[in-house]
């Protein structure tokens, strides 16, 4: 149990870091180029690879669970106040399907960086400082783009309020639920895993702290 929430607090950490990193970035890009625009368009062209990242999560579990998929757009837009860097259009669906195809880019995140932390620290194949560099720099892409929008975001709060309509219901109805026996799934090849995971998201929290740092030395902060 002690991993899986160190596991969720390592998260919120890089989510946090990720925000405030990328509003750091923004207002450090707009106070060289004076341009709304031209930040939107650098911020655009630094977490272009994660962007991509970002909504090729969404098409393919659209694909995978048979969603009509519209055109992706990786063009960056100014959507009132805020920065849309990408997104993919989908049909209507049902709740369940939109809301897996919502969150695929943050569970399809957290596992492409640990298998790259894992690759890297295993395989023979890495063993130049450049490729090492280079992990670093998918990590740091990935981590800050996995995230939810507030379109995602949308989707998940619909489902919520259905799963939530119909626990209510069953309650009110005496229907009880089977009970689930959390130490059953945490047998020791699980908490291996966990342990492993723990020790790996060290370093997008460490790469991001170490870019915020250096941002806020560059701003005089």
């Amino acid at each position: 149990m002690l991993y899986l929430l160190l596991l969720a607090a390592e998260i919120v950490v890089i989510f946090f870091l990720s925000r405030k990193l990328q509003y750091r970035l923004s207002r450090f890009v707009y106070k060289l180029t004076k341009s709304r625009r031209w930040t939107v368009y650098v911020m655009a062209v630094l977490f272009l690879p994660g962007t991509f990242f970002h909504e090729i999560s969404h098409f393919l579990a659209a694909l995978f669970l048979l969603v009509p998929v519209g055109e992706i757009e990786m063009i960056p837009k100014i959507d009132g106040s805020e920065m849309k860097m990408g997104s993919v259009s989908i049909g209507k669906v049902d709740p369940i399907r939109k809301f897996i195809v919502g969150i695929a880019p943050f569970f399809l995140g957290i596992f492409f960086i640990l298998f790259a932390i894992n690759f890297t620290l295993t395989s023979c194949l890495v063993n130049e400082l450049w490729e090492f560099v280079i992990v670093g720099y998918v990590v740091f892409e990935v981590g800050n783009t996995m995230f939810l929008s507030k379109k995602d975001f949308k989707a998940v709060w619909e489902f919520l309020v259905i799963v939530i309509v119909v626990v209510c219901a069953f309650y009110l109805l005496g229907i009880s639920f089977p009970t689930f026996d959390l130490n059953l799934f945490l047998h020791d090849g699980v908490l291996v895993l966990l342990k492993k995971a723990n020790v790996y998201l060290l370093l997008p929290i460490v790469i991001d702290a170490l870019a915020l740092i250096f941002i806020n030395s560059l701003s005089g902060k």
